[in-house]
This record gives C-alpha cells, sequence and structure tokens, in this order.
C-alpha cells in the first residue's frame, strides 16, 4: 500500500517541473523530511533542482531570522525580569514556577492570544459584564471563572493568586522587551510575528508555492499563515485522513478536521472500510515482560522472514520501554534504527552526577566535617565508581558494615587504600570556579579509565562521553548571567533538574531496516507491519499538560488547549497510525500494581466495541495473553546430617579441660532450640551473619549503650554518697561516649527518635546511681563476671555450660 508520503512525492512529482527549486514542503516533524526527501529522489531520473523540504519549527525560524534563545537562558531572563516585583525572589524558589510561565507564555504566542485581556483582573462582575459583549461559550467560561471570586472578601489562596495574576501581564512585556534588546526571541514568539505579518498582508514569501503535509491540530498561528497563503494561492494543503473517523461525529480522533474544515480540505480515504488487516492485542503479565516478548517477536520475524524489517516499526508508548527493549533486541538484529534519543535520567553517568550531589549537599550540611554513609555507599556500589576497584571497594564497604560506620572523613578515604584510586570524588569544591574544575576533571578521569579499562558497556560509555558535552552546555549559560546568589548548591541542583530530562541521540541507522520511535515521532509516517508498546492507559495517551497558572475556564475561554484538545490528537495520531498497517500487535502490560496501573488504553477497547462492530470481517480482532514465568529458582533444602563426627565436634568444643574453656551460653540454647540449623553454622562452622550499619538506637543497641556506661561509671569508684552525686553528673557524657563508639555519631547529632532514646538512657542511669545511693553502704564485687559450670549428660559425657551475669 502507497504510503502518505509517497502519495506527496508522487503527487509533487506530476506537477511535471523541472525545477522544483521554489517549492517548499512542510512537514510537522523533521522525521518526515527526511522520508520524504528520500522517496522523492526516487522519482527522479535526470537532475533537476529539488524543493525545500522543512519542519515547521524551521520553516517559521526561517522566516523570522532572529536567534532562538533555548530554555535555559529564557528562564534566566524571566528571573531577572520578576526580581522587579520581587526583589527577595532567590532563583532556585523561582526555578519551577519560571518553567510554568515560559511554558503557559509559549501557548499564549503560538495561539495568538491577547495577553493582556487573558491576565486582566476581571473579578469585577461589573467589569467582566462591560469587557464581554458577546455571550458565547467563550466568554461565558470566563465569566464563570472570575465569578468564582468574592470581590470583598477573597480567600488566602484566591488573594495569592490575584496578587501573583496582577503582576504576569507586566512580566510578558518586560520579558519580551528584554529579549528584543539582546538580540535574541523565543520559538513561540517567532510563530505569533509570523502570524501577525500573515494577517496584515505583510509576510516575505521566499518560494512561489508552499506544501503543508500531514498536519491534523494547526496551532491558531498556524492557521492564520496557511489560511493567508491558500488565499493567496500560494499553498497547498494535504492532509491525511480517513472516512472511519471524519465522517463519525462521535470519533475524537476527527474532531479537529470536523471543526477546522475549509475549501482547501482534501486527501480523505477509506483505508478502514475498503482495506483488510489483522490487530492482535497482547497482555503482558508485567512490563519488563513486554520487552522481552517483543524481543523474541524481532527474532521470530527475522528468523522466519515472516515480516519484511524494512517496513516494521516498534512504537513506544512509554520512554521507559527503550531500554529494556535494547537489552531484549535479539543478536542477529544489529541494524535497527533506533530515532527516539535515550533519556539520559535513566543512565549511570547521571546517577554519578546525582549522587555527588547528594554527597555535596549532606557534607556541606554537616558543614564538611564527613561524608554521611548513606550518601557515600551508593557511590561506592556505582559500575562507573566501583569498577575502578571492584574488590578493593568491596572490603572497604565491608569494613564500614563491620565497623557501624556512619560517617567518614576525607582524611579517612585517602588514607584507606582500598578508597585511594577513587578519593578524588571526595574532595568537592568550595567555590564556583573550583565546582567547574571539579566536575570536569571526574567526568574526565572516569571517562579516561573506562575507554581504556572497557570494563563498561559501550552504550553506558557514550553517555558518560555525552555527560560532559551537557554540563559544558548548561555551563556556558549559567556563566553568562550576572547572578550572584547562586551558591554551589543551586547550581548543581539545577544542573541535576537540566540533565535529567535531556536525550541523547543515538548513532543514525539505516532507514531500510526495522524503525524503533516514539508515538509522537511516528507522525506521518507509515509501515506495513506495527507493534505498539506500552499500550496502557496514562502511556496511551500520554498525561496531558496539568502544570499551567492558567485555570481550564480560561483556557476553555481564549481558546487555548485543553485536555480535550490532547485527547482528540493522540487519538488522531493512533488511528492515522493504523490505517495503512496490514498487521500491528498492540502490548499492554496487565498486571495492576499499587498505583492502579495496567488498564489497558481506551483506545484498545474502542477497537474491539466500535471498530470491530463498523468494519465487520474487514477487521480480523485476535487476542492473547502472554504469562511470562519469572524463573526463581525453587528453595533448595539445606540439610545437615548430625554424624557421630559432628557432634564428636560439639563435644571437643565445649570441655572445661580446654586451654581457653567456651561453653554453651543461653543464647547458643535459644538458637539451637528456634534453628538448630542456624545453631551449627554460628557455632559449629563459625560463620556469622553478615554486619549491618545502623544508626538506630534498636533493643540492642539501647542494651549496650546502658551496660556500658554503667560499667564505665562504676569502675575503680569508691562508693560513697559523694562519689556517686559526682557520678550523676557525670552520666550525660558517658552516654554521649557510649553513643559515639556505639553509632559513631556524637550525641548532639543524633536525629528523630534517638534523641528521646538518649534521654531515655541517661535517665536510666541516673535512676540506677539514686537507688544505689539509697543502698549504702555496699561493696561491688565486679559490675560483669562469666561463670562455668560442668554439665553431666545422660550419654555419659559432660559438656561445660557458659553465662554472663551483671
Amino acid at each position: 500500500m502507497e504510503s502518505f508520503i509517497q502519495k506527496v512525492a508522487g503527487h509533487l512529482w506530476e506537477e511535471g517541473r523541472n525545477d522544483y527549486s521554489n517549492l517548499c514542503v512542510v512537514f510537522p516533524t523533521k522525521r518526515a523530511c527526511l522520508a520524504f526527501r528520500a522517496q522523492f529522489s526516487k522519482k527522479i531520473d535526470n537532475p533537476v533542482w529539488g524543493p525545500e523540504v522543512l519542519a515547521i519549527n524551521d520553516l517559521i525560524e526561517q522566516w523570522e531570522d532572529v536567534e532562538v534563545a533555548d530554555e535555559l537562558n529564557l528562564i534566566f531572563e524571566l528571573y531577572h525580569c520578576i526580581l522587579k516585583y520581587d526583589p527577595e525572589l532567590s532563583f532556585e524558589q523561582f526555578y519551577n514556577r519560571g518553567k510554568i510561565l515560559l511554558s503557559d507564555f509559549e501557548e499564549v504566542d503560538k495561539n495568538i492570544v491577547d495577553a493582556q485581556a487573558l491576565f486582566k483582573n476581571l473579578y469585577d462582575l461589573k467589569e467582566i459584564d462591560s469587557f464581554f459583549y458577546e455571550d458565547d461559550e467563550q466568554s461565558e467560561a470566563i465569566r464563570t471563572f472570575w465569578k468564582s471570586f468574592t470581590p470583598n472578601n477573597p480567600t488566602e489562596l484566591q488573594q495569592r493568586f490575584l496578587d501573583f495574576w496582577k503582576i504576569i501581564p507586566k512580566l510578558y512585556d518586560d520579558f519580551n522587551q528584554a529579549l528584543k534588546e539582546k538580540g535574541v526571541t523565543t520559538s513561540a514568539k517567532c510563530y505569533r510575528n509570523i502570524a501577525e505579518q500573515a494577517k496584515n498582508k505583510k509576510l516575505k514569501l521566499h518560494y512561489d508555492k508552499y506544501v503543508f503535509a500531514g498536519f491534523y491540530a494547526f496551532l491558531d498561528s498556524e492557521l492564520m499563515i496557511t489560511d493567508y497563503l491558500v488565499k493567496e494561492k500560494k499553498a497547498e494543503l494535504l492532509w491525511d485522513t480517513d472516512a472511519y473517523y471524519v465522517d463519525d461525529e462521535y470519533q475524537e480522533a476527527g474532531l479537529k478536521i470536523r471543526k477546522n474544515n475549509n475549501n482547501s480540505y482534501n486527501w480523505k480515504f477509506n483505508y478502514f472500510h475498503e482495506e483488510k488487516r489483522d490487530i492482535k492485542i497482547t497482555a503482558v503479565s508485567h512490563a519488563r515482560a513486554q520487552a522481552s516478548y517483543v524481543g523474541t517477536l524481532l527474532e521470530s520475524y527475522n528468523k522466519n522472514k515472516t515480516y519484511n524489517l524494512q517496513k516494521t516499526a516498534v512504537v513506544l508508548c512509554d520512554e521507559n520501554s527503550l531500554s529494556p527493549l535494547l537489552y531484549s533486541l535479539p543478536a542477529s538484529l544489529n541494524n535497527a534504527n533506533i530515532t527516539m534519543g535515550y533519556p539520559f535520567g535513566k543512565s549511570l553517568a547521571y546517577d554519578l552526577i546525582f549522587l555527588l550531589y547528594k554527597l555535596y549537599y549532606d557534607y556541606n550540611k554537616n558543614e564538611g566535617k564527613s561524608f554521611y554513609y548513606k550518601n557515600v555507599i551508593p557511590l561506592l556500589k556505582l559500575p562507573i565508581v566501583n569498577l575502578f576497584n571492584a574488590d578493593g571497594i568491596s572490603h572497604a564497604l565491608n569494613g564500614l558494615e563491620k565497623n557501624n560506620v556512619t560517617h567518614l572523613s576525607i582524611k579517612s578515604i585517602k588514607e584507606n587504600n582500598n578508597l585511594s584510586r577513587i578519593a578524588f570524588l571526595f574532595e568537592l569544591p568550595s567555590s564556583i570556579d573550583e565546582f567547574w574544575t571539579y566536575l570536569d576533571k571526574t567526568l574526565k578521569h572516569c571517562q579516561a579509565y573506562h575507554k581504556e579499562e572497557a570494563k563498561l558497556n559501550k552504550q553506558e560509555l557514550s553517555l558518560l562521553q555525552s555527560a560532559g558535552y551537557l554540563v559544558n552546555e548548561f555551563k556556558q549559560s549559567v556563566s553568562n548571567q550576572n547572578l550572584s546568589n547562586l551558591s554551589i548548591e543551586i547550581i548543581w541542583k539545577l544542573l541535576v533538574q537540566q540533565i535529567k530530562n535531556a536525550k541523547i541521540p543515538f548513532d543514525k541507522g539505516s532507514a531500510e531496516t526495522l524503525q524503533i520511535m516514539g508515538f509522537l515521532e511516528s507522525r506521518v509516517l507509515d509501515f506495513d507491519h506495527l507493534i505498539i508498546m506500552s499500550a496502557n492507559e496514562n502511556s496511551l495517551p500520554a498525561p496531558p499538560k496539568t502544570q499551567s497558572f492558567i485555570p481550564y475556564s480560561l483556557r476553555k475561554g481564549y481558546k487555548l488547549p485543553t485536555f480535550e484538545d490532547h485527547d482528540s490528537i493522540y487519538a488522531y495520531h493512533f488511528y492515522r497510525l493504523l490505517q495503512r498497517a496490514k498487521t500491528t500487535e498492540i502490548i499492554y502490560n496487565a498486571t495492576v500494581d499499587e498505583m492502579g496501573q495496567g488498564e489497558p488504553s481506551r483506545y484498545i477497547l474502542q477497537l474491539e466495541y466500535e471498530m470491530k462492530q463498523v468494519l465487520g470481517d474487514k477487521l480480523n480482532l485476535t487476542h492473547q495473553l502472554i504469562k511470562s514465568e519469572l524463573h526463581t529458582p525453587a528453595p533448595r533444602e539445606i540439610r545437615v546430617e548430625k554424624t557421630d563426627a559432628v557432634i564428636q565436634k560439639l563435644y571437643e568444643k565445649y570441655q572445661s579441660s580446654n586451654e581457653d574453656p567456651k561453653g554453651i551460653s543461653a543464647t547458643a540454647f535459644e538458637k539451637y532450640t528456634s534453628c538448630s540449623l542456624r545453631f551449627y553454622f554460628n557455632y559449629v562452622l563459625r560463620i556469622k551473619e553478615p554486619e549491618e550499619i545502623s544508626e538506630d538506637l534498636d533493643a540492642s543497641a539501647f542494651g549496650n549503650v546502658f551496660h556500658d556506661s554503667m560499667e564505665e561509671l562504676y569502675k575503680n569508684t569508691d562508693f560513697t554518697k559523694e562519689a556517686l552525686d559526682k557520678l550523676e553528673k557525670l552520666a550525660e557524657t558517658t552516654v554521649d561516649k557510649q553513643i559515639e563508639l556505639t553509632l559513631k555519631v556524637s550525641g548532639n547529632k543524633l536525629q528523630g527518635k534517638n534523641i528521646l532514646l538518649r534521654e531515655v538512657i541517661i535517665e536510666l542511669v541516673k535512676k540506677v546511681i539514686q537507688n544505689d545511693k539509697a543502698e549504702l553502704p555496699f561493696k561491688l564485687i565486679s559490675t560483669e563476671k562469666k561463670y562455668f559450670k560442668d554439665l553431666k549428660l545422660n550419654s555419659g559425657k559432660t559438656i561445660l555450660l557458659e553465662g554472663k551475669i551483671d
């Protein structure tokens, strides 16, 4: 079946031009542009000048010809503007608010909304009625919102909203003026400017004809531009729609087409009713099983030549599916073209920068005295760090656990031979300049080591190298700002937030092979065979934008995008993707998790209950459930026969005649009665349970601190009233000393329940001393003494018992 892009190429080729250089073909995405160039070149037998092929963004920016600033620089500029109205506002407090404002300004500009009217304070009811003349749906939505405010007595939340709302129109103007003075702009402002030029018939045209192909939901600015060009007979619009969802008024996928239909509307096809197709709905038992199943499916396709992989695409509705999918691709499939960027936030390189930030944050909080073990251990276990000296670091970690070390000094790290190779990580910066040097040195050191040793997989090594580019790009943006209140902590936190959402492109593969892409990347493209992954609600469709200062009713009133528009756009792209496919397999996770995830996409239900009824035999709809068993090994019984040799070993161990006699304690008896196997491992084989770092005064630590405190106080003491009075005054410092020995943290640095437990121990120590004062005079024989006793068994043999008495 001919794809949409092939149809566009054929349609334009039929014009029979010798020179296409005065023709500009515009698509929604750059990927569609690449596909069109490839198809159009196949039509050419003799050399001709080809058409200009541009994505809509590139066309707008070409028209405007002004540098578009990146998001981070725009947020900085917006922050400088808001300081005029709120001088005490820190950049850290502003950052998230700034991103939301920037997004709202973008929507305002791209949809040609009057910013002054939108942000006008209209809660005076008379002002509302005088402001609107027409009683239409949009005006009523705006009235409804502002009438919810009580004019004379707004709530605290409403007042805060109104106070902020008042400065937004001024901020909008200040922001645009500041950008103009710097000779830069926003992408959205480019749209607005070009649309206004078109409206005023002042738009300078660079080509004789513009062809807009494959669009669905034009922004208001795009509509203004295309309407002008069509009226001037300078443009042609080529739509890609199907009668199935356009002619049915209840199908949300055709909503925008029906709403914006104009004289230039054409190219409505009837593929769903005319062509037979197979759609399989596959439910899998858990999320990761999808990747494994798709890997098996692709291996089968490749091996059995079931489908032509050059006409096959794997479409991911959730970008989190990409990483497990990459590890599940069959080895025989060595040339897949992955067009979606890899999320940097899922990489080990991101984890390194984030863990170093956490290390710095707590180190700074602790006044630069020590590193907290909860930050050190994850860093040491991170493969980028651990592979420097895996055995040595493992030994160091065991030492931390054995000695219950909760805080480490830089000196102890440098002096530890097992950690010396990665000690540079702990030499944290103390100034902004040192911060940039520290990050640069750290990343280069890690890159050089792993490139030479080749212990890190190629993908992670590539992402580690990309980290350097991201950090340098971020540094350039920050360094251009005159912000004296930016600390290392704020810059580092901002860096982490920025790079987390970065997308790292893969090496470009061939277009003549299997394609792996995100859902929205599939716009305008067609494939004979589709595999759609993660087709669950909240992934397909993706959740609409929720962070905005513009409430729903005002969005509705000013014709800004709402969730209804979002749902319509996703529905269109879903059905358009299916309309030319011969076979489609839609895979979703059927397991409901604690968040309620596991519901199939609404589109799956629409296929089952709507499309099947309408298309009848034209649609072969099947279902299958893949039960992916988690192959956990069956528990193996551990059994130790109580042989004569084992019993003899026990007898020999517990004899009073031994040089260093040891007896069976009450604790050992308790272990034997509860689990004889545990007794065997602990007391016969002498295998100790692994140590764990504890920073809490649990029952065992509580008892030890109390016991050791009393022993310390009563050691070498004359038991007189005066002596015990002095000991009572020493209770607090003695308990703190024992806490520090037990938890490796001083008493005045305790947190949470440990503070209360410390007070309890101090009070108990004082109570014991007070009770002992009441018993004077007495003589202390011992604070603790071990006693032994031979026990004759029925067999006639004797074993030694032992116990401690406080």
